[in-house]
């Protein structure tokens, strides 16, 4: 299983003909938490910058039949509140990379008020340590 979703990774991020293209992501992030609605900002913010991902609305799309279907990257994310201190000091993340629906890998992290723009380049990062080249 681990070579099909391997292979499929490569696949799907093949560009087209010598084109460069753009490595589709969907963004999710129930993110209800003050640091997590602030990380999700963050991370959309930093997708829509990216010369390597575009943000798309879809985990899968073409499946009309007698097409390929095309599998997006995703991530999935879901924030806490850590609640130690006080309310709005920092949030936990558990961020789950996917193709499609396929399960890739995951991360845990603690993340302070201060530090939401490294958590989120943090997880940006682990999505380029698990797409594949």
């Amino acid at each position: 299983m681990k070579t099909f979703a391997l292979i499929l990774l490569g696949l799907c991020t093949l560009p087209a003909l010598g084109q460069t293209q753009k490595v589709k992501v969907r963004f999710t992030c129930q993110c209800d938490d003050l640091v997590g609605a602030r990380y999700a900002t963050v991370v959309r913010d930093l997708i829509a910058k990216s010369p390597r991902y575009v943000a798309t609305s879809v985990f899968t799309s073409g499946t009309v039949e007698g097409k390929d279907l095309v599998w997006n990257y995703g991530i999935r994310v879901l924030s806490v509140d850590d609640g130690t201190t006080q309310k709005g000091i920092a949030t936990a993340v558990s961020v789950v990379i996917t193709i499609g629906d396929i399960y890739i890998s995951q991360l845990v992290e603690t993340c302070g008020s201060l530090h939401v723009d490294d958590c989120a380049a943090d997880t940006l990062a682990f999505l380029d340590k698990n797409a594949a080249p």
